[in-house]
């Protein structure tokens, strides 16, 4: 189930960032009279993301972390991380019942938004250098531990023993996380970490 909520998340990221190539090279490089022009019906702003901390989708950008990166970042981590996955199913509350479909996806579209601007944010504390492999590392000591520490550290806490299908459930959960945190840093055009 796990996986293909991170799998539908993942789709739905492919899908809500294709821009064709003149006016992604505009964001990539912060024109905004080009931006200002908008994309088909897009209208872009450059207001800030998070108006308390004034960081803007540039700022990310100019780290080295384009949107693609940010909206994978943001879907990889409702598919695996047990707090992010809580806040998203919480945020179903926000919902009125008798909404219509295109109302309930206006509404998630905005609180993923919301989601995906929280991330930018955290990207912050790696826009240095050494920050997209020393993110690629946390991400990888985080989704991806080793079965063996696992399996100590649930010998250690005194419980019982995983089953034959409960392990192999795991390791499809880890090998399936390291092939996204793959597929998302080769989303990087720049400073891409490749001795980690």
């Amino acid at each position: 189930r796990r996986l293909f909520f991170a799998s539908a998340l993942f789709a739905g990221g492919a899908a809500l960032t294709a821009v064709d190539k003149k006016h992604s090279a505009a964001l990539a490089f912060g024109d905004n009279r080009a931006l200002a022009a908008g994309v088909g019906n897009l209208q872009w702003e450059t207001s800030p993301v998070n108006k308390r901390s004034g960081i803007t989708v540039f700022d990310a950008e100019r780290a080295g972390y384009n949107v693609k990166f940010v909206t994978y970042l943001s879907r990889f981590l409702l598919g695996f991380d047990n707090d992010c996955q809580k806040w998203w199913y919480s945020r179903a509350n926000d919902l009125p019942r008798r909404a219509t479909a295109e109302e309930v996806n206006a509404m998630r579209l905005q609180q993923f938004g919301a989601f995906s601007a929280s991330v930018e944010v955290g990207l912050q504390e790696y826009r240095d250098p050494d920050g997209p492999c020393r993110l690629m590392k946390a991400l990888i000591q985080r989704y991806c531990p080793d079965p063996e520490v696992l399996v100590k550290e649930r010998e250690a806490q005194g419980l019982a023993p995983l089953s034959d299908s409960a392990i192999a459930k795991q390791l499809r959960e880890i090998r399936e996380a390291r092939r996204q945190v793959a597929l998302l840093f080769g989303l990087m055009e720049s400073f891409q970490p490749v001795d980690a």
